[in-house]
């Protein structure tokens, strides 16, 4: 029932014309015919009682329906724990106007985005009118549970599931893939040199590349390009007067190893290259 319309005595063959400001009740979206009966509540006594209702026109009840239509990373290689910028845009593309929501950013384990993934962050999303978008921006940190591997960034609109919209099921969205790389190694700080107390010593580092590019790092002699590299630290204190050798022989990449004082004022040795890509240094230490 949209309304009652009162409607004055009619002698034969008279007519007349109503008009009624109507407002659609909540109804699931879809095609509906709107129509009028007359002597709705049967008080007059007419001819044939079957002729009462017609119904003239369809109407369309339509509401918003959003949707995240991109979402963007500022970086597409980290580690867990490291921070980006995620961009996303969200449209109403529905017929209503969507109240205030949320959006929900999450990374997938697969190419397939929905509520169920890595749970990121949640923006807050204005009301939007027919046809409008919003753009949102946040920092996003990493998790740090994250296992090196390769993921999905996606954004689902509506996450909260507090606008009734047209579809419930284009809200989400996958746009690319992020890297997680490993975490560099323990020892990839000067201040974290991984400390030698017997030898013969061996360390095998399954990629050295691991390892940050840190421009804080001392320059080295023998390399041509001092800030460009991905270094790993060791310390070693002499116990009597002794000549070391350390080498990267074994490594499938290339290398370059240089020796420092214990302050890292003073360089003591540097080669690069030695025997192919790997390198050898000799150093004659004192107590």
């Amino acid at each position: 029932l949209l309304a009652n319309v009162p409607a004055l005595a009619l002698e034969m063959g008279q007519t007349q014309t109503l008009t009624q400001i109507i407002t659609i009740p909540t109804l699931p979206f879809g095609t509906y015919y709107m129509g009028a009966c007359a002597d709705a509540n049967g008080t007059v006594i007419e001819l044939n009682e079957t002729n009462n209702c017609r119904a003239y026109t369809t109407l369309t009840v339509t509401g918003p329906d959003l949707m995240a239509i991109s979402v963007s990373a500022s970086k597409r290689q980290m580690i867990a724990g490291a921070t980006f910028t995620a961009t996303t845009m969200v449209r109403n593309q529905g017929g209503g106007i969507a109240a205030p929501s949320t959006l929900r950013l999450l990374l997938s384990s697969d190419d397939v985005v929905d509520l169920t993934d890595n749970h990121l962050t949640d923006l807050s999303v204005l009301a939007l009118g027919v046809g409008e978008t919003q753009t949102l921006a946040s920092e996003i940190t990493m998790p740090t549970f994250l296992q090196a591997g390769t993921y999905t960034l996606g954004a689902c609109a509506d996450a909260n599931e507090t606008v009734i919209e047209l579809s419930e099921m284009n809200n989400c969205k996958g746009d690319g893939t992020l890297t997680v790389t490993p975490p560099p190694p323990p020892n990839d700080e000067i201040a974290n040199a991984t400390v030698i107390t017997t030898l013969p010593f061996t360390n095998t580092l399954l990629n050295i590349y691991q390892a940050t590019l840190n421009s804080n790092d001392p320059i080295h002699g023998c390399s041509p390009n001092a800030y460009t590299h991905h270094t790993v630290w060791y310390r070693f204190t002499a116990q009597d007067n002794m000549t070391i050798t350390a080498d990267t022989v074994g490594s499938n990449y290339d290398t370059g190893i240089s020796a420092w004082s214990a302050d890292v004022a003073s360089e003591l040795a540097c080669n690069d290259n030695t025997i192919k890509f790997q390198s050898r240094i000799v150093l004659n230490l004192t107590k």
